[in-house]
């Protein structure tokens, strides 16, 4: 699952990007339900599983 979180960051990166912040916030949302937590940085966006068992599977 980490690959998809990674790959969906990417999008949101590239989205905020382009100035499509709704379609970011989105993102930000679905990955929260995904149990990933972003940490948005001043040059990257850094994230981590929320909970212990959402990486697994």
């Amino acid at each position: 699952m980490a690959g998809y979180v990674e790959l969906l960051v990417e999008v949101r990166r590239q989205a905020r990007a382009d100035g499509w912040y709704q379609q970011a916030d989105d993102i930000r949302r679905r990955l929260g339900v995904l149990g990933a937590g972003l940490n948005d940085g001043p040059t990257a966006t850094s994230w981590s599983f929320t909970d212990p068992d959402a990486g697994a599977g």
